[in-house]
């Protein structure tokens, strides 16, 4: 499939979104299998919470892009969609004096609204999917409905508890107990050279650090 380069969400408009559909038709390239995107977060970090602090969220034109991921899903109609977000979104207010929770309230309610989708979320950490951070993220994930009751029928799915989270559901593939050890993470950056002549010399670098005794005197150590 051709790369389309469109640098501003704004200017994916309905009529190029079809467009481009027909031109993907035209290639027998088919249905879209996935749309993903992860609307800008600054608004609901707790970093990017701190430098617009002074502004209502509500004032702030990128907390509502969003509903542009939502206008291109309704559009391409994908058999799958996958949101993901920080997880100060969960908390989120649009004013100082707002309800904890009300925009992810909105969000959701937003999604749950495009036709034909059946919708779950959960809140994820990446050190239980083999990364070394523990970066919780909110993921929430979209099935057309004959993709969502196809995928009962395999046995894929697990309708059984209503409003299940993402990954009991069987929305998203459950992780790890326990994060990656050390070995795991740096195993792959041994020098197979090491013990030859023409291993790289390893280099150490002494540094003094003075300190001060039990008795009160300063000392140096190295380190």
């Amino acid at each position: 499939m051709d790369i389309v380069e469109v640098s501003d969400i704004y200017k994916l408009t309905n009529k190029l979104i079809r467009n481009l559909k027909w031109e993907w038709s035209k290639k027998g390239y088919g249905e879209i299998d996935l749309v993903c995107g992860g609307p800008p977060c600054q608004g609901f970090s707790g970093i990017g919470h701190r430098r617009t602090f002074r502004l209502s969220k509500r004032d702030i034109p990128s907390n509502h892009l969003f509903l542009e991921m939502i206008r291109v899903i309704e559009e391409i109609q994908p058999k799958i969609f996958l949101f993901e977000n920080v997880k100060g979104l969960l908390n989120s207010r649009w004013t100082p004096n707002g309800q904890k929770g009300e925009i992810w309230k909105a969000v959701l309610t937003a999604f749950r609204k495009i036709p034909g989708y059946n919708i779950r979320w959960d809140l994820i950490h990446s050190k239980d999917y083999g990364v070394p951070q523990n970066r919780p993220r909110v993921l929430m994930v979209g099935l057309r409905d004959e993709i969502y009751f196809r995928s009962i029928k395999r046995g894929v799915m697990n309708p059984s508890i209503e409003e299940a989270p993402a990954v009991d559901a069987g929305f998203l593939p459950s992780g790890a107990d326990t994060p990656p050890s050390i070995p795991e993470l740096l195993s792959d950056l041994e020098d197979p050279e090491f013990e030859r002549k023409t291993a790289t010399p390893a280099i150490y670098v002494i540094q003094k650090v003075k300190f001060k005794s039990t008795s009160g005197q300063e000392e140096m150590a190295d380190s």
